[in-house]
């Protein structure tokens, strides 16, 4: 006996990006009824962005619809296209592209990061003095924090609201079919879909970043995208040839959104202050990132309330409390908008460059020379050293360049944009000679600025500083 379809318009909600959204019982019912997904709504999808770009404040709550949106829209278009795709194929994938954030941190990565390099730096402390790999034991395992995406599976395995649903809604769909996707740890059909060089969380993110900005370069075309798409003869996804100019156009606009909003100075300079204030609060314990608690806080709902304003509130804890006026300084910044100054980019290393080691290497030297100098900087100019900052980028557009050999990059390339062939199958978009991606997924950009927090009653340091950098360095600071 056929299964019942599924109604994937059982509750329809209207999205600033998308238009109409419609959702099936299950996902409606996790949208209302699961206290650990509403936590999206209080946590930003671009941290600090709003600072520089005050309508920048949507969440991971808004984009996770999107994402599970697109996710059916592609998966429709497929179906339509001759690809034979059950409705609970589509609802399996729907969920994961609705579930994919569900594990991220207050403020995500930067506290992601802050937990990752305080765990780290604990562990070097410990070892140091040993010659040989120290094995994990157990006790050390469960302070090691998750990454977001391995946190979704436990949330998925230890939220019992979240198991109910699925267990009683979902056809037959088990939480692990669903995490499985989006941590990319079994080769399903589409796990493609939500996750690859061009998914539905990367255009969503592209689309919602470029309204609540403001800004052009994520307005990518999205309904001929998802238009294009088909099953080739490999069974892989791909987009037809007329397609190739809409990708190359969105590979772009994903490089210039990233310029405009991450790698903005302002936004830069925040998080890196948000990521060494979150570390403190790791050090003096009014956080704890360690797995058994994490876990716990699943289980008992404290995650629900885990959040960006949960953070927040111990800033200010312990911007009140501390003695140590670089910390002190640094909360305030954060509290009241006072961002580090931007005095030295790197005229030789910011750009676009052949993504090869010998670039890779003169980023490297340059990195050191800079490096090289900061305790001299920090002494003429009476500025704490932990008040100055490096900034360091290398972004690819792509996955993989059309230069690098198949064979010894197979897993990378399968995640890349395909182009149909006219015998049915399909290539990668970097090895089309006619597509922009041919040459320029070959360059990376490359980045080097430094950051100081100058005293707010001595404005002038700024420029006396930029002076001394450019002198001390002329070949590489502009």
């Amino acid at each position: 006996m056929p299964s019942q379809p599924i109604d994937f318009k059982y509750k329809q909600i209207m999205d600033c990006v998308h238009g109409v959204i419609g959702l099936s019982e299950l996902e409606t019912r996790i949208i209302n009824e699961v206290e650990i997904f509403s936590r999206l709504r209080n946590i930003k999808q671009l941290g600090l962005a709003h600072f520089v770009f005050p309508s920048a404040d949507y969440s991971r709550f808004s984009h996770s619809l999107g994402v599970c949106h697109i996710t059916g829209k592609i998966l429709e278009t497929l179906r339509n296209n001759g690809a034979k795709i059950s409705d609970k194929e589509i609802q399996m994938y729907r969920l994961a592209g609705l579930l994919h954030d569900i594990g991220h941190y207050p403020f995500s990565h930067a506290t992601e990061h802050a937990l990752k390099d305080n765990y780290t730096n604990r562990r070097l402390i410990k070892d140091k003095g040993t010659s040989d790999p120290v094995n994990e034991s157990k006790e050390e395992a469960s302070k090691s924090p998750y990454t977001h995406e391995r946190l979704g599976k436990e949330i998925l395995e230890r939220d019992e609201k979240l198991k109910e649903l699925i267990g009683t809604y979902g056809k037959g769909i088990k939480v692990s079919d669903i995490h499985e996707i989006f941590n990319k740890t079994k080769e399903l059909r589409f796990t493609k879909v939500v996750s690859s060089d061009l998914d539905a969380d990367r255009i969503d993110y592209l689309l919602r970043t470029s309204y609540h900005t403001g800004l052009p370069y994520g307005n990518v075309d999205i309904d001929y995208i998802v238009g294009q798409m088909r099953i080739d003869k490999n069974n892989l996804i791909c987009l037809t040839s007329k397609a190739m100019r809409s990708a190359d156009h969105m590979f772009l606009g994903r490089f210039f959104d990233y310029q405009q909003v991450p790698f903005n100075k302002t936004v830069v300079a925040l998080e890196w202050l948000l990521k060494d204030i979150i570390t403190e609060l790791v050090n003096s314990e009014k956080i704890d990132g360690t797995r058994d608690t994490i876990e716990k806080m699943i289980e008992n709902k404290a995650w629900a309330n885990f959040d960006d304003s949960y953070v927040i509130e111990r800033v200010k804890q312990l911007e009140s409390e501390t003695t140590n006026e670089v910390i002190k300084q640094k909360c305030q910044a954060i509290l009241h908008r006072i961002p580090p100054k931007l005095v030295a980019i790197s005229e030789s290393i910011e750009r676009l460059g052949e993504d090869e080691e010998k670039s890779k290497e003169e980023f490297g030297n340059k990195l050191q020379l800079i490096n090289d100098k900061l305790n001299n900087w920090s002494s003429e100019f009476k500025i704490d050293k932990s008040l100055w900052h490096v900034w360091k980028r290398q972004l690819r557009l792509t996955a993989d360049g059309s230069r690098k050999p198949l064979a010894s990059h197979e897993l990378n390339r399968k995640d890349l944009v395909r182009i149909q062939t006219s015998d049915g199958g399909s290539e990668p978009i970097v090895d089309m000679r006619n597509s922009l991606m041919h040459t320029i997924s070959n360059y990376g950009f490359f980045s080097l600025r430094i950051y100081v927090i100058v005293p707010q009653d001595r404005p002038e340091l700024r420029d006396l500083i930029s002076e001394r950098i450019k002198k001390d360095l002329p070949y590489i600071i502009k």
